[in-house]
């Protein structure tokens, strides 16, 4: 028996042939088969998003985009525009939101590019961000007193190609007098609010002019100042457009609807005077002196006395929803206009 030690172990012959001859220098592969670092093509940051989206999209069992709009669109009904909802019921729905704002992230073209940006729309849900002061929709109009004064009829968005963006809020005063207030302003691109980068094409800032207030068909006021406000369309498509304001608020806007019948191209352009606005304010304060006056007076009976407070209180109220067109106080100032909440 022969040992291991022993045995002859012949190379095979594609050893042999690969083995260098003695003497024979070893060719070695060329540096270009391997890139270097600095030779490695640059990747844009959109790029990178885009394929990891991509990526996460192809292993994802989530729900389709359009379930979950369904889902959103049937759980913000009869919610007053997110004002009536329980906290279950509003996590529930801003969990939706930010859901779809992730797919969101992915959605080309960018929502600056997509048609779909453009049209008119209801503001049918608002959950207001936590450093958000007040109504984040409809300003004083949607505050309490404002509801009670100047019931909501319905909240209204529109952009209009290429650059033109008008919200309005109708209302009946004292639930008998149909009126709107109208905020008409220009939008313009800015970097996104987290990242800074003006390549995710999501985030713009919109210019108003002062408001126009408008009583029945005939009374129209511009009263209040320009103002300002920063939006992120985090998602959109043909049936919704979601937004997220600079202070964090949420918003779905539904498309066409009661908002087709607005008349929106021509919303507040109707023409106004300085007279008006000082008509209208010299009859609230002659309403608050008077009822003031009849109110203190001891020698008018008690229903009567009764009465001038009553209305000295409607008016100052009025006065207070009314004055600066509804436009929130909490707000700082920029290049001469309010920058308002959103």
């Amino acid at each position: 028996m022969h040992s291991v030690a022993s045995a002859r172990v012949s190379p095979c012959r594609s050893c042999l042939r690969a083995r260098p001859a003695v003497g024979q220098a070893l060719t070695l592969p060329s540096p270009r088969m391997y890139p270097s670092r600095s030779q490695s093509h640059r990747v844009s940051p959109r790029r990178v998003q885009q394929e990891r989206v991509e990526q996460t999209s192809s292993n994802d069992t989530s729900p389709h985009p359009d379930t979950l709009v369904d889902t959103l669109l049937q759980d913000i009904q009869s919610t007053d525009a997110g004002d009536s909802v329980s906290p279950p019921q509003r996590a529930r729905i801003d969990d939706t939101i930010r859901h779809l704002a992730r797919i969101g992230d992915g959605q080309d073209p960018r929502p600056l590019r997509n048609p779909d940006l453009f049209g008119n729309f209801s503001v049918a849900y608002v959950s207001p961000g936590t450093a958000q002061p007040g109504a984040a929709a409809g300003g004083r109009f949607r505050s309490t007193l404002g509801k009670a004064l100047f019931p909501t009829r319905g909240l209204f968005q529109s952009v209009l190609s290429p650059d033109i963006v008008v919200n309005k809020v109708c209302f009946a005063l004292l639930g008998l007098i149909p009126g709107s207030v109208v905020l008409r302003g220009k939008l313009q691109p800015i970097p996104n609010f987290a990242t800074g980068s003006e390549e995710t094409l999501d985030t713009v800032k919109v210019s108003f002019e002062p408001p126009v207030l408008s009583l029945g068909e005939a009374i129209h006021i511009r009263v209040g100042p320009p103002s300002t406000v920063s939006l992120q369309t985090v998602y959109v498509d043909r049936r919704v457009r979601l937004g997220l304001g600079s202070r964090g608020s949420l918003f779905v806007f539904t498309r066409g609807g009661a908002a087709d019948a607005q008349a929106m191209e021509a919303a507040g352009l109707h023409r106004t005077g300085k007279l008006s606005t000082a008509l209208l304010f010299a009859a609230l304060l002659t309403a608050v002196g008077g009822g003031a006056a009849l109110a203190a007076r001891a020698t008018t009976p008690v229903w009567a006395r009764a009465a001038g407070g009553a209305l000295a209180l409607l008016a100052a109220a009025l006065a207070s929803v009314v004055w600066r067109g509804g436009i929130l106080e909490d707000a700082t100032w920029e290049n001469g206009r309010r920058v308002e909440a959103a």
